[in-house]
C-alpha cells in the first residue's frame, strides 16, 4: 500500500507496475504482435466456430451478464455476428447472479425461436439449465474465464474457457469473447472484430 497524493502519473504508474511484478512496463502497455496467443490455442474454439457456422441461416441467442465484463463480452459477440450477417437476438440475466437458473428464462430461451445460444462470461456451477435447453434442440456455447469446477458434457455445451489449459488464465471473458470474434474473422476474411478491442 502507498499514499500517492505527492506522485505523479509516471511515478504511481511506476509504483504500480513495481508491485505487480511487471519489470518493462513500456511492453506490458503496448505488447509486440508476436505475444497474442492464437484464438485456437483456447480449447474447443474450433468446434464453438463449427457450431456457429451451422446456424449462419438461424437465429442465434447471446445471454449477457450483467457485470462490466459479461456486457462488453456479450456486446463484442452480439456486435460481431450481426456485423458478418448473423440473425441475433439477446437475453439479459435478472439481478447479479451468474448463470441460466434464474426465473423464467429458461423458458423466454426455450420459446425464442434460437437454435444456437451463446453465454459469454457466464459459467452455471451445474448443467441443469444447460441440458434443458440441450434437450429443447438448442446447441450451447459458453466463451469464459471463471473457475472450471464440475464437468460440463461434450454432447450438451462447447466450453471455451482461459482456465483450461490455456496459457493465460488471467484472460478475462471478454478476452475470450473477442478472441472468438477474431476467429469468425479469420473464417470470414474480415477485419471487423478489430473494431471491438475497446470493450
Amino acid at each position: 500500500m502507498f499514499c500517492a497524493n505527492d506522485l505523479t502519473a509516471k511515478e504511481i504508474c511506476d509504483k504500480i507496475c513495481e508491485q505487480r511484478g511487471i519489470n518493462n512496463p513500456y511492453e506490458f502497455f503496448y505488447p509486440a504482435g508476436s505475444w497474442i496467443l492464437d484464438p485456437l490455442e483456447l480449447k474447443n474454439m474450433d468446434k464453438a466456430i463449427a457450431k456457429t457456422m451451422a446456424q449462419k441461416d438461424d437465429n442465434i441467442g447471446v445471454f449477457f451478464d450483467t457485470d462490466a465484463d459479461g456486457i462488453c463480452s456479450g456486446t463484442e459477440v452480439t456486435e460481431e455476428l450481426r456485423a458478418l450477417g448473423f440473425k441475433v437476438q439477446t437475453f439479459i440475466n435478472s439481478g447479479k447472479a451468474h448463470g441460466l437458473l434464474q426465473g423464467d428464462q429458461l423458458n423466454t430461451i426455450k420459446i425464442s425461436g434460437i437454435k444456437l445460444l451463446i453465454i459469454p462470461d457466464s459459467l452455471d456451477s451445474t448443467t441443469d439449465g444447460y441440458k434443458e435447453l440441450h434437450d429443447a434442440g438448442i446447441d450451447i456455447i459458453i466463451l469464459d474465464h471463471h473457475d472450471v469446477r464440475i464437468d460440463y458434457p461434450d454432447d450438451i455445451v462447447t466450453l471455451v474457457s482461459s482456465n483450461v489449459d490455456y496459457p493465460n488464465p488471467d484472460l478475462s471473458g471478454a478476452g475470450v469473447a473477442l478472441k472468438y470474434c477474431l476467429e469468425l474473422d479469420k473464417v470470414f476474411k474480415t477485419n471487423h472484430a478489430y473494431n471491438l478491442y475497446d470493450l
